[in-house]
This record gives C-alpha cells, structure tokens and sequence, in this order.
C-alpha cells in the first residue's frame, strides 16, 4: 500500500523525532507532541522508520525546545498557532480593531480608520491563501501583490459580491488619503456590514470553520 504523502515527516520533523529518541522520549509521546496542530496526522510507524535511518541527524537542543514551544502555542479554540499562523492572526485582529474603532463612541474618525484597517485584513488573508497554494506574491519589486490587483486575478478564490464589495471599499480607502470624507459615517454602514461578513464567511471557507474574526457584531450607526 502507498503511503500517503499528506501524512509524511518533513525533514525538519525528522531531525526533531531523532533528537527527542535520543533523550528517551518513548514513540507515543513523540508522536502526540508532532501531531499537534497537524491536518494529517502521523502514526507510530513514522517514528520507527526515523528511528531505524542512521542517515538522520538529530536536530540541536535549542531546535527542539523551539518546536515544543512553537507545538504547545495553538490556539485551542480557533486552532491559529503565532509561529505558523501570523498573518491570519493579524488579518482577523486587524478586522476586530476595525469594527471596534467605528463602534467606539468617543472616536470621530470612523469610516477612514475602518476602511484602512479593512483593507490590511483582506490583503494578509488572500496573501496567506496564494503562499498555502504555492503561489509567487513578490513582485519584482520587492513589493507584496495588493489586494486590488489580487481580486483582478483568475484565481482569487472570492465571489463576485466579495470583490465589487472590496472595491468599494477600496475607493473610499483612496479618498480618505485626500480629502475630508465629513461626519458621513452612518452612510457607509451598509458597506462596511457586508465587509465584515463577508470577511467572517471567507475566513471559515478557506481556513477552516473554527477561525472566525469574530466580528459579526452589527456595526453601530454613530452618535455626534
């Protein structure tokens, strides 16, 4: 029977496994310590085959204290870990700052520092989709692909309502670096509601149900 290649070590995880038998960590416990957080698990026989290859070199102690402190810093309720999952974190905390701005009664600008912050939560969310898809988002230049430009792409994974949503969104971001949008913020509430959902839905459809942003509060129309 083949094996299957979802479920292999990668030689980082084999160098680890060598150094942790070396210590007299027993399969089990090796197996439950690399197995967290992992979409495809591994089973015991994956030990014992790095066990049994002289070729490995075990990994140095500070390499594996880094990956038990890495394995031990998932997030059980949302399953986001800061060493692997930055740019989801920061995509979902950039969102919730967003509807906590508009939302706070005390701040005045609201739809400029939501358009802003809306904007930084798409672009590490579709950044973090094409690198998970072996997709190439350094320019030339040096610089990321911008979320303007990623919506036009073939392969943007977003709907079409997310999309003209997004450009919406991204004209008012632009008028905000020129002008004085006024105390208008109860016009863009509309706008600003179907971002935050849509924002949720992808998050769940790409990364997984239990990564919400959590922002599904309805926005507040503002008091002056």
């Amino acid at each position: 029977m083949a094996k299957n290649r979802k479920g292999s070590l990668k030689h980082d995880e084999k160098r680890i496994i060598k150094a942790l038998l070396s210590q007299g960590w027993r399969n089990q416990d090796i197996q439950a310590l690399v197995n967290i957080g992992r979409k495809y698990t591994i089973n015991g026989a994956r030990i014992t085959e790095v066990k049994k290859d002289d070729s490995i070199v075990a990994a140095t102690k500070d390499e594996v204290h880094f990956f038990e402190v890495k394995q031990h810093s998932f997030d059980e309720k949302t399953g986001l870990n800061p060493f692997v999952n930055e740019r989801l974190i920061r995509a979902r905390e950039a969102m919730i700052l967003a509807v906590q701005v508009f939302n706070n009664p005390t701040t005045c600008f609201k739809s400029e520092v939501f358009t802003m912050l809306a904007n930084v939560a798409w672009t590490y969310l579709i950044h973090e989709f094409y690198e998970q898809n072996d997709v190439n988002i350094v320019g030339c230049d040096g610089r990321t692909l911008l979320l303007s430009k990623a919506i036009e792409r073939n392969d943007c994974p977003f709907n079409d309502g997310v999309k003209n949503n997004l450009r919406s969104l991204k004209k008012l971001r632009d008028e905000v670096e020129h002008k004085l949008l006024g105390r208008a913020d109860f016009k863009w509430l509309g706008l600003f509601q179907a971002c935050c959902l849509n924002f949720d839905r992808v998050l769940c459809q790409l990364f997984g149900k239990k990564i919400n942003s959590c922002t599904r509060t309805i926005l507040r129309t503002p008091i002056f």
